[in-house]
């Protein structure tokens, strides 16, 4: 565990808004421009998903136009690598997005807006988080994009020299005002001075005394087993510096770190939502109230058997789909004003903040406003059973966590794959684009503004040097591995090549695209993180795009860390955060 001061630097919540309406089409007709799904991958004959075996993931039993899809059989699930996961991430995306029947608590809107899923509030100062029953007609909370968390909460940093992530922890004050470091006896010291080395190294740094401060600690002096070490940012002598305990050293230049709001091209700031299903909320909820004792997620039905045991107590008599296990949702949206034209979207009526835009530099919230917001992301995560008996898990408890955008989000950097040729380049993508103004975008990708919920009213504020607007993004790893990884990005390509080819003419799903599904090797808690293993959205990771699920989503071998514990660290940072239904 990290040192307890550390956790000082608690995830403020964002700014919130509220879903008035269900969710529903956008109607426009989608054109030729956004990111576009090479034809040719067929010819590969990887990850193909027939017409017939796509109508059975149908209710009705054919491939129908915004049709309702079941959910996979998570218990049951085949559990061969890599196109069996590609597979499922795929058809949970189609049952998620699927309007909503009768069975799901009356109808309307889509599956993941139903009363079978709940919405999960912002953690308040002390971790902890509500669940939000959904109701028709009764709102839902959204908040602005968040920073991207490491394993730990903390907000991530990239060294752009390296392309290596540290978290940022928190920089402490002391009376004085002057900032503190922990020294290798585990004290808090003033740091009254620094003298910097010539040779780019750590600078050496002296207490109010004049002493020098022992500070640097030696690598096996690691306190945990985590992936991303910590690291403090520091302005002395004028100077602005990141460095950690062991020594990593960063110059301000050299750094960027994942801590925007992100706005679309038109002004629209992006706007999140965060949910789970019914099975995850009660189980969740069991675990915060000592009605359910478990240290990973449910893998088969004899788990879901204390589950459905304690929502009956709840009132809840069964499950709509209780084969589809646990599932944790983020989406991502963006008002309907703000989307470039002749891209179709998924879309809801919502209630969110309003900003005072007289400044370039910082917009204090004035109040709210009602619009429709269009879906531009999603994350799909579930944990499986196995059918595979080489699985000695016999599932996944750590999940299976895949990735949704919408392919007028941005552009893709260049990539090959495997069509009626070995290793050709992807098509030219052309805009106009959501996330970007240009067909390519400079790298880093840099954030503009963030929220800031400590003044009255909170605000948006522009981060130094920069005035408040968009960014131009692109997609760095266009299918969540390197671009020149021609055998995965065709296995990823080929099943989304087959479900637009499949679907429906005019069924809006078809303008999602998956761009990757990642997890470990037979469930184990420290296996290898395989499928597509540099997963990020454009919209959620957007500055952070060379990390991984399983950097920020770790598990270890102490109870609760292969679920989450109350602090929001562990493989999920939000069950150990969720509070007992009443």
């Amino acid at each position: 565990m990290r040192d307890p001061i550390l956790r000082a630097l608690a995830a403020r919540p964002a700014a919130k808004a509220l879903l008035l309406a269900a969710v529903s089409l956008l109607s426009a007709s989608c054109g030729p421009s956004g990111s576009q799904v090479p034809a040719d991958v067929a010819n590969a004959g990887t990850c193909t998903i027939s017409a017939a075996t796509m109508a059975t993931w149908f209710k009705s039993g054919s491939i129908t136009l915004d049709g309702e899809v079941t959910p996979a059989d998570s218990i049951n699930f085949p559990d061969h690598p890599n196109c069996d996961f590609y597979v499922w991430s795929e058809r949970m995306f189609l049952w998620l997005t699927s309007p909503t029947p009768p069975s799901y608590g009356g109808g309307g809107g889509r599956i993941f807006a139903s009363p079978a899923f709940f919405d999960v509030s912002p953690e308040d100062s002390a971790h902890h988080r509500t669940l939000i029953a959904h109701h028709a007609g009764l709102p839902v909370m959204l908040q602005l994009r968040d920073l991207q968390k490491g394993a730990h909460e903390l907000p991530l940093l990239q060294d752009r020299r390296t392309g290596q992530f540290f978290e940022l922890a928190p920089t402490l004050f002391s009376a004085r005002k002057l900032p503190m470091i922990q020294d290798v006896q585990g004290k808090q010291v003033e740091i009254q001075r620094a003298e910097f080395s010539k040779n780019g190294g750590p600078p050496a740094l002296f207490d109010p005394d004049g002493r020098k401060i022992d500070f640097l600690r030696k690598r096996e002096q690691r306190l945990d087993n985590q992936n991303i070490p910590e690291i403090q940012k520091f302005t002395l002598d004028g100077h602005i510096v990141f460095f950690n305990i062991f020594g990593d050293f960063l110059e301000a230049e050299q750094a960027e770190a994942d801590t925007g709001v992100l706005m679309a091209q038109k002004s629209s700031l992006v706007y999140y939502t965060l949910e789970v299903n019914d099975v995850y909320g009660y189980f969740a909820s069991g675990l915060a109230a000592g009605a359910i004792s478990a240290t990973r997620f449910p893998i088969s039905a004899a788990d879901e058997t204390p589950i459905q045991s304690y929502a009956a107590t709840k009132g809840v008599s069964s499950f709509p789909d209780p084969e589809a296990l646990t599932m944790e949702l983020k989406t991502a949206w963006v008002e309907a004003t703000s989307l470039p034209a002749g891209c179709t979207y998924i879309t809801m009526k919502a209630t969110i903040p309003t900003y005072d835009q007289t400044s370039t530099t910082v917009w204090p919230k004035t109040g709210t406003k009602t619009v429709t917001l269009a879906m531009i992301g999603m994350h799909v995560v579930g944990s499986t059973g196995s059918t595979n008996p080489a699985n000695t898990v016999h599932g996944h408890p750590e999940m299976i966590w895949a990735t949704f955008e919408h392919k007028c989000n941005a552009p893709a950097a260049s990539y090959t794959y495997n069509g009626a040729s070995s290793n050709e380049s992807g098509p030219t993508e052309t805009g106009p684009w959501l996330l970007s103004s240009t067909n390519t975008p400079a790298t880093p990708i840099n954030a503009r503004q963030q929220y800031n919920d400590v003044p009255t009213p909170p605000e948006i504020d522009a981060l130094s040097g920069n005035t408040i607007g968009p960014t131009d993004v692109q997609r760095e790893f266009p299918w969540g591995m390197a671009g020149n990884n021609s055998g995965s990005n065709t296995e990823v390509i080929a099943a989304d090549h087959a479900v637009q080819t499949n679907l429906a003419a005019g069924d809006v799903r078809a303008n999602y695209i998956m761009t990757g599904s990642t997890w470990r090797i037979f469930g184990g808690i420290t296996a290898p993180q395989v499928g597509t293993n540099v997963l990020a959205n454009t919209t959620m990771e957007t500055f952070a795009q060379g990390s991984n699920c399983f950097s920020c989503h770790q598990s270890g071998s102490a109870p609760g860390q292969f679920l989450g514990t109350s602090d929001g660290q562990g493989l999920s940072h939000i069950v150990g955060e969720i509070q007992p239904l009443p």
